[in-house]
């Protein structure tokens, strides 16, 4: 059980520096944690060598050790973009608005909800005609047999 506990802590501690892999080690982790333990009481009860066990724990405890601190940098370092990401987000968000605002292509009516203008309608309408008539055309060229003209 002890060669079992300090294999086990050995390759934990080893998968566990591979980003996202040391979550799966955490098993192996704890069973050659669990093994060590029990190699090392029943080395004390039969007055056994106790090296191999105490690795095997030591190995298992800094791969668990490791496991619970790089997850804590994960989720720090995920917090930090996160609220990065968010307030460069909003801020971009609120400056478009009020861009659109101040060029009338927005307007908040009589219950204080935000739409589009008569004219930014209008507008878009144009937009989507023209995409559907350009799309037309396009499908209509593909789909035409190519014509080989021939010299006389």
């Amino acid at each position: 059980m002890a060669v079992a506990s300090l294999v086990l802590g050995i390759i934990s501690i080893i998968i566990a520096w591979i980003p996202f892999c040391n979550y799966i080690v955490a098993i192996p982790a704890l069973v050659g944690l669990i093994l060590g333990i029990i190699a090392l009481v029943k080395a004390n009860k039969e007055g056994g060598k106790k090296g191999m066990s105490i690795a095997g724990i030591i190995m298992s405890v800094l791969a668990i050790a490791f496991i619970i601190y790089y997850t804590f940098i994960i989720a720090d370092v995920a917090t930090e973009f996160g609220e990065e990401f968010g307030e460069e987000f909003v801020t971009e968000f609120e400056n478009q608005l009020q861009e659109e605002i101040e060029n009338g292509n927005i307007i908040i009516n009589e219950d204080g909800e935000y739409e589009l203008s008569e004219d930014a309608k209008n507008s878009l309408l144009e937009e989507i005609q023209t995409e559907n008539v350009e799309n037309e055309v396009v499908e209509n060229v593909d789909n035409q047999e190519p014509v080989i003209e021939e010299e006389l």
